[in-house]
């Protein structure tokens, strides 16, 4: 445009001139960022016999942390299992199912011996994540000294140095032994298991063997997943995401009428919200 041209324009004519340029200047990398994480978020998660995994988790090397939520982090051990990290605590998944959010996992210092050096009780977040009503416990004591218990549900167990290799697991109903016998064991941790895995344990004669099996079938857990916070977004084709800097959700979509992508922001606790 000549200059003498715009020197004869309205002063007001330019400054919203300017400002449109700028915003559309703008606007550009915002619409092509939106488009790559939309992209990115379409993708899914694969590990072992497990597959597509997709929000609210993520993973490093398939799926940003946009893409799902901060704390669902999964990485995938030795390309079997995806193993998730809870209150420092490394669970393997062995299982999901996406129609009533749930999922199979199992404490992964357990998984090949029930015999652990990591003496500490199964905890969970509660913020994300809740017992299914069939979840049971088995109490382990480690440590316990001989002649002192007489019950038939012991295993041989040689962890942490200790001398004694006796241990006990009772289950929540503490049927099998009396509360006041757990002095004469030094270590004690309480396992979520699944009700049908406690049920199937023979009465007496339970070996390491039998007893690592059913500490392998894991618990189930139901997980938070908001899921309802992005439904709108998902039937338009779009696929949710996270935005760890205001701890808001992100749904990127294809608007097919339009040609152009849109993005829905939906708060943690709220109503959703759309933009195009």
């Amino acid at each position: 445009m000549p200059t003498h041209f715009l020197l004869k324009l309205p002063v007001s004519f330019l400054i919203i001139f300017h400002n449109l340029v700028t915003v559309i200047l703008l606007s550009t990398p915002a619409l092509g960022e939106d488009d790559h994480r939309y992209t990115e978020c379409r993708g899914y998660y694969d590990c072992g016999l497990l597959k597509n995994i997709s929000y609210p988790f993520w993973a490093t090397s398939s799926r940003p942390q946009h893409c799902g939520r901060e704390d669902y982090e999964l990485t995938c051990r030795e390309d079997q299992y995806p193993v998730m990290k809870i209150k420092e605590q490394d669970f393997l998944v062995l299982n999901f199912s996406r129609q009533v959010y749930t999922m199979t996992i199992a404490r992964s210092d357990l998984w090949d011996t029930p015999c652990t050096d990591n003496i500490v009780n199964t905890t969970l977040d509660y913020d994300r994540f809740s017992y299914v009503p069939a979840v049971r416990y088995l109490t382990l004591l480690y440590g316990c000294r001989p002649g002192n218990m007489s019950v038939l549900n012991n295993f041989t167990c040689k962890i942490m140095g200790m001398d004694g290799n006796i241990s006990y697991y009772v289950d929540d109903s503490l049927s099998r032994i009396r509360m006041g016998n757990w002095t004469s064991c030094y270590l004690i941790i309480r396992v979520p298991i699944m009700w049908e895995a406690l049920d199937a344990m023979p009465p007496e004669n339970v070996t390491t063997g039998v007893l690592k099996e059913v500490l392998k079938q894991g618990f189930q857990v139901a997980y938070d997943a908001e899921w309802e916070l992005c439904q709108q977004c998902v039937v338009s084709n779009g696929t949710c995401g996270s935005n760890s800097r205001d701890n808001t959700y992100v749904a990127y979509g294809d608007d097919q009428s339009k040609e152009q992508h849109f993005w829905c922001l939906c708060p943690l606790r709220g109503g959703l919200s759309h933009g195009d």
